[in-house]
């Protein structure tokens, strides 16, 4: 991820001072109650600890990790269930989650063994909270480049996702706890229709309209949490959430032209260093191809220059210097390629 500076950290790591269980903590529904989590933390010892340090965290990352993980990787699924130990009680219940208390040492093999218990439960329900959040992501970025919402701001396209897949998304956000139109966005009136294709219908008709957060609830489920961050990411607005063009992989950047991560690939090469030997290679060719154009555009004016008195030389030039610069135009906008360019000027 690049290296940014966030103005509203989120706390997801309960105090010092924390007494509860783990199955009197994830009970307890006090709208006071900050957004937490325990980390089941190697201790060195070959004995894990449950941390209760206070600390924070960049708002977002745990998100971001959440949807780059390979869940079918028995590893990677093992290091997000030590993370978020406690919200798996979902599946654990109360008679295995009660042999783990807080300040306690726990074997790395009990632990283990306790995953693995539940291990396909959590990798099946992992795969599809990571699909639905990566769906909303998509949509609220729009990584997949819709026309229709491009215009729209982050919050307008939260809103109209949100509330136009509620049913779906809802199982996973809330998960046995209870947030009821908690940590959404609201309308300042009411809004005429609930299907994606009306709401984006509405919000081109009336484009100076605004959504307000709200805030009414608490939640510590782990999808709930990814949710929240998800919610606040946004209310933030300084950043974005993009997908690598290299490796694939999600990535916070404040630069709405960085494409590449900076994720290790190959060796000690990051994502960027191969975008950024990309971007020079295609720079070549594009100046390549730009260097064609004005040498066939330098040659079209000098025939109709030494030739005045042949009209379908001039009409020539004019038709093609008009398509030209038509092609042109559609490269700096993004809708053509400087390749798809090249061709053009091969066939004319």
């Amino acid at each position: 991820m690049d290296k940014l500076e966030f103005d509203e950290p989120i706390n997801i790591f309960v105090s010092k001072n924390e007494t509860y269980t783990h199955k009197a903590f994830l009970y307890a529904k006090t709208k006071a109650s900050k957004l937490k989590y325990y980390n089941l933390k190697d201790a060195d010892t070959g004995y894990f600890t449950i941390d209760t340090i206070t600390t924070t965290q960049p708002l977002c990352t745990e998100l971001i990790s959440f949807l780059n993980f390979n869940f079918d990787n028995y590893d990677e699924c093992f290091m997000w269930f030590t993370k978020f130990f406690t919200s798996y009680i979902i599946y654990t219940g109360e008679d295995d989650i009660n042999k783990f208390e807080i300040n306690n040492l726990y074997s790395f093999s009990s632990v283990k063994k306790l995953f693995e218990k539940y291990f396909e439960e959590i990798k099946n329900d992992s795969k599809r909270g990571q699909k639905l959040l990566s769906e909303f992501v998509d949509y609220i970025f729009n990584l997949n480049s819709i026309e229709e919402i491009k215009d729209f701001t982050t919050k307008i396209r939260f809103y109209i996702y949100y509330n136009s897949h509620a049913k779906k998304l809802d199982r996973f956000i809330n998960n046995y706890f209870s947030i009821p139109q908690g940590f959404s966005f609201r309308t300042i009136s009411d809004i005429k229709g609930s299907t994606e294709t009306s709401l984006i219908d509405f919000f081109k008709s009336n484009p100076d309209y605004d959504i307000e957060p709200n805030y009414s609830s608490s939640n510590e489920n782990i999808f709930g949490i990814l949710y929240i961050t998800l919610f606040q990411f946004v209310l933030n607005n300084k950043y974005l959430i993009k997908k690598c063009k290299n490796c694939g992989k999600y990535f916070i950047t404040d630069n709405p032209r960085v494409n590449y991560c900076n994720n290790l690939f190959k060796g000690s090469q990051t994502c960027k260093d191969i975008g950024n030997q990309i971007a020079q290679r295609i720079k070549q060719e594009n100046e390549k191809v730009y260097g064609k154009y004005r040498k066939i555009y330098a040659k079209k004016a000098m025939l109709v220059k030494r030739n005045p008195d042949i009209e379908v030389y001039k009409t020539d030039y004019e038709n093609w210097k008009k398509e030209a610069k038509q092609f042109m135009d559609a490269i700096r906008n993004e809708k053509k390629t400087y390749k798809e360019f090249d061709k053009w000027l091969d066939n004319n």
